[in-house]
């Protein structure tokens, strides 16, 4: 079985410093988290993009 990774997000690096700056210390292993398009629901995995909006690339360009 290979090891899944959360899908790359499309946020700024000034949008992560300052998510991650507000955080607080880490709350446990993040292993196992899925995630899912909020329009189709099907799962999104690195390489894959997961937008801000919550939508996989599919569906992102679907209403582009």
């Amino acid at each position: 079985m290979t090891a899944k990774y959360p899908p790359r997000i499309d946020a700024t690096p000034e949008e992560l410093v300052r998510v991650l700056s507000n955080s607080g210390p880490p709350k446990g292993s993040v292993k196992g988290l899925d995630y899912h398009c909020v329009k189709c629901g099907r799962e999104v995995a690195y390489p894959e993009t997961l937008y801000n909006d919550g939508r996989c690339e599919g569906c992102q360009e679907a209403t582009a």
